[in-house]
C-alpha cells in the first residue's frame, strides 16, 4: 500500500516505531480512465470511480483482521461507510488524516451527511482525526471533531531542496511567480494585475507564470504578454521543478470556501524549494508558512498584497537569517521529526488505550 500523496509514504514505518501492527488504507486506485471511458457522462464516471474506490478500500480493511490499528491516508466520508462498518465491527482503532474533509462538507447533501456520520462515529468510537499543522479546536466556523492529533505536514518528495536563490550578497533580479493548475478556487487574474503594477515601479523584478500548457488558453497568453509576464510550461515534473527553482517569491491565492481549513501543496512545494511565499491568511496555510519559523507572509485580503510584496522583496534581498529560517522549517518537517512528533501525539492522545502488540512466536 502506498499513499496517493507520496509525501505520506513515510508513515508506513509507523507500526515499527509504535510496536503495533497497523493496516494502512488509501483511496488510491490507479489510473483507470480507460475503465470508465464507455460511461456517457463525467458525473456517472465519477460515481463509478467512487464505487470502485470504496470497494477496494473495504477489501483492504477486511483483510486487516490481525491489525488492531487502521490508518487511513486519504478518504472521502460520503462514500466510505463500508470501511467504517468493518472497522467498527472489529473494534479497531482508526486514525485518519484530515485533508479538506471539514472544508468541503458544504458542497452537497452527500458531503454534509458523510461528515455528520464520521463525526458521530468519532465521538462514540475509537476513531482519531489526524490534523495537518493545526488542530480544529481553536478555528471558528469549522465543524469540529471531539478528539485531535496534530502532525507536521511532511516534506514533499519533489521538488528537491535548495537554498533561497537571492541573498544579501548576490545582486540582480528578483523573480516573482505564480504556479499551479488553473482552477476556479485558485483565481489568477487579480494576481496578474497586482504583480504587473508592482513590476512597473521596480526595475529589478521579473514576473513568471507557470502552468500546464494544455490548461492555458490563448487569451491568457496574450494577457501575459501585455503585462510583461513570462509564461513557462509546467506540465512535466521536471518543468515544474525547474520553474520553481528559478523563483525567489511565489504568490498564491485561494478562495475561502475551498481552502480556509486545508493545506496547500503549492505553498509547501514553494518553501521546500527555497521560495518565500505570499498567500491568504487561512489557519492551515498560515501555519505552513510560519511554523516553526516564518518563511512567508499571510495576507488578509488582496488589498494587502502590494505592501506585502514590497516587504517580501526587501526580506529576500536583505534578511541575513533567511537561509537559517528555511533550514529550520525543513528540519521541522523531516521524516524523522514528523514520525517522532506523531508517535508522541498518538501515545499522549490515546493514553495507553491501544495496547502494544508483541510479535507472535515463530512455529
Amino acid at each position: 500500500m502506498r499513499s496517493a500523496h507520496r509525501n505520506f509514504d513515510l508513515l508506513l514505518t509507523l507500526g515499527e516505531r509504535l510496536s503495533r501492527r497497523i493496516a494502512f488504507i488509501s483511496e488510491e486506485t490507479g489510473n483507470r480512465g480507460r475503465d470508465y471511458s464507455w460511461i456517457p457522462t463525467r458525473r456517472l464516471q465519477q460515481i463509478a470511480f467512487q464505487l470502485q474506490t470504496v470497494w477496494e478500500m473495504t477489501q483492504e480493511a477486511w483483510r486487516a483482521r490481525d491489525c488492531q490499528v487502521v490508518f487511513i491516508f486519504e478518504h472521502k466520508p460520503w462514500y466510505a461507510y463500508p470501511v467504517y462498518a468493518v472497522c467498527l465491527a472489529r473494534r479497531q482503532t482508526v486514525l485518519f488524516i484530515v485533508h479538506g474533509i471539514q472544508q468541503t462538507h458544504g458542497q452537497s447533501l452527500f458531503h454534509r451527511m458523510g461528515l455528520r456520520v464520521l463525526r458521530l462515529i468519532e465521538r462514540h468510537a475509537d476513531f482519531w482525526p489526524v490534523h495537518l499543522e493545526v488542530s480544529d479546536r481553536n478555528v471558528a466556523g469549522v465543524p469540529r471533531f471531539t478528539k485531535s492529533i496534530v502532525m507536521p505536514h511532511p516534506m514533499p518528495r519533489e521538488p528537491q531542496l535548495r537554498a533561497p536563490r537571492a541573498s544579501p550578497n548576490v545582486g540582480g533580479v528578483v523573480r516573482i511567480g505564480i504556479l499551479g493548475i488553473l482552477r476556479a478556487d485558485k483565481p489568477v487574474e487579480p494576481l496578474l494585475d497586482i504583480l504587473a503594477n508592482h513590476a512597473q515601479g521596480h526595475a529589478g523584478v521579473e514576473l513568471v507564470f507557470g502552468s500546464p500548457r494544455w490548461q492555458v488558453p490563448e487569451s491568457l497568453l496574450e494577457k501575459l504578454k501585455v503585462r510583461g509576464i513570462v509564461y513557462r510550461d509546467t506540465d512535466a515534473p521536471e518543468q515544474y521543478n525547474a520553474v520553481l527553482h528559478s523563483l525567489d517569491i511565489v504568490v498564491a491565492w485561494f478562495e475561502r470556501d475551498s481552502f480556509y481549513f486545508r493545506p496547500s501543496g503549492i505553498v509547501h512545494d514553494a518553501i521546500a524549494g527555497g521560495c518565500y511565499v505570499l498567500a491568504p491568511d487561512f489557519p492551515v496555510i498560515a501555519a505552513q508558512m510560519s511554523t516553526p519559523v516564518r518563511c512567508g507572509s499571510a495576507c488578509k485580503s488582496l488589498d494587502e498584497l502590494p505592501l506585502q510584496l514590497e516587504r517580501a522583496v526587501d526580506e529576500v534581498l536583505h534578511a541575513a537569517d533567511l537561509q537559517a529560517r528555511f533550514d529550520a522549517w525543513r528540519a521541522y518537517r523531516s521524516d524523522e521529526r514528523v514520525l517522532e512528533a506523531l508517535c508522541l501525539a498518538i501515545d499522549s492522545a490515546t493514553s495507553g488505550r491501544v495496547r502494544r502488540i508483541e510479535p507472535r512466536p515463530s512455529n
